[in-house]
């Protein structure tokens, strides 16, 4: 894995991934796209995302990201399916 950048922005760390990734603990997941364009391949099918793009999978899916010509930034959180649990009135 590359070291973590850093920018006039703050500290970058990413990840790089070489193939088909699933998630063993069978999380429930978000990713929000903040810059370039691409598409996710989820469960053999192909979803094009873009800046401001946000994308949800199911646990037990399939998922990688393809970035395109211009790269694909994304943070992604996640969960165990029914993890999350409201502390308030929202």
């Amino acid at each position: 894995m590359p070291p973590d950048t850093t920018t006039a922005e703050g500290t970058l760390a990413y990840s790089v991934i070489h193939s088909d990734e699933i998630d063993p603990a069978g999380q429930e997941e978000v990713a929000f796209v903040f810059a370039g364009a691409g598409h996710w391949l989820v469960d053999g099918e192909q979803v094009p995302v873009r800046a401001g793009s946000f994308i949800r999978f199911d646990a037990g899916t399939v998922r990688r990201p393809m970035a395109g010509g211009d790269g694909l930034s994304f943070v992604a959180v996640g969960c165990p399916p029914g993890g999350y649990k409201p502390h308030g009135p929202f």
